[in-house]
């Protein structure tokens, strides 16, 4: 079971970090971890037209034009694309040994062949290149409630200045949760699915669930694995079940027609969160339940 208190410093939420219309000319790594998650890996010799310098010690009052007065969040970096935009040949500079959380927004005014926006890093050779990751990290002060038992759950809204609509994937210790599911992953960690008894058009038939209210499943993710290389989801906006016959899922969206046997699992329903290492996330209180 989960201590009374998390160590909130080891949670992390991941988001995307977005590139938009721009030449990046450092040589970047992207690692997937169902988000974004990118590493600056060499420094790029640049003659830019404006240069931004950025360190976790800068502050966002300081002018970010030079290396002794950085700036310190990638938030503020973004003011230049919501105000002036970058110009061709600008270059950003990331403080190498750090780590930088946010998304970041290229938006540069140019049309044409010009030359690109430069992203890249500063400092001591001997420490590690920065990091860009999209991800919020818990606050030391974060209040976790206990819910029930060892559920405990998360106020969004309250813990962070800046809204969290969704969650791409949440992370304790560097290890990812699982969203609340229906049937559980079993104990090896890999995937456990129901299976389909058929599919007409939207509605998704089986025999695997076990008799529930009527509602029960309206608002969770059916998630299909159409075959090994490949999964479709879809919310469910109704269900029926009925006594010697297999029960329907009505979703969202007409899914391709899959044959008898196809596995699924539903996932994201508050009540299924029953095992260690599951979350549940209400997207409409902003709340973030954990086992």
């Amino acid at each position: 079971s989960r201590p009374p208190n998390p160590r909130p410093e080891q949670w992390m939420f991941y988001l995307n970090i977005c590139f938009f219309d721009c030449d990046v000319a450092s040589e970047l790594t992207g690692h997937m971890l169902l988000s974004t998650f990118l590493s600056l890996l060499s420094v790029v010799a640049c003659n830019a037209a404006r240069s931004y310098f950025l360190a976790n010690d800068g502050s966002d009052s300081a002018s970010g034009a030079t290396e002794s007065d950085p700036w310190q969040t990638i938030d503020k970096l973004n003011t230049v694309s919501g105000t002036n935009a970058f110009l061709s040949g600008d270059a950003i500079y990331f403080k190498r040994g750090h780590t930088f959380r946010g998304q970041l927004i290229l938006s540069p005014t140019w049309t044409g062949i010009k030359s690109p926006v430069y992203v890249t890093s500063y400092g001591d050779s001997a420490l590690p290149q920065p990091v860009i990751s999209g991800s919020l990290l818990v606050p030391s002060n974060a209040v976790w409630r206990q819910q029930a038992g060892s559920i405990y759950v998360l106020n969004l809204t309250a813990t962070f200045s800046q809204p969290v609509a969704s969650i791409g994937s949440v992370f304790f210790n560097g290890s990812p949760l699982t969203l609340a599911r229906w049937p559980n992953a079993n104990a090896q960690g890999s995937s456990n699915f129901a299976t389909m008894s058929g599919m007409t058009a939207s509605v998704l038939l089986s025999a695997s669930f076990a008799a529930k209210p009527s509602g029960y499943w309206n608002g969770a993710t059916a998630v299909f694995r159409a075959n090994d290389q490949y999964y479709q989801a879809s919310k469910v906006v109704a269900d029926s079940f009925s006594y010697g016959s297999p029960s329907s899922l009505t979703i969202a969206d007409s899914a391709p027609t899959l044959p008898s046997g196809t596995g699924f699992y539903l996932e994201n329903v508050l009540s299924e969160l029953d095992a260690h290492g599951e979350c549940h996330f209400n997207a409409n209180d902003k709340l973030l339940y954990v086992w």
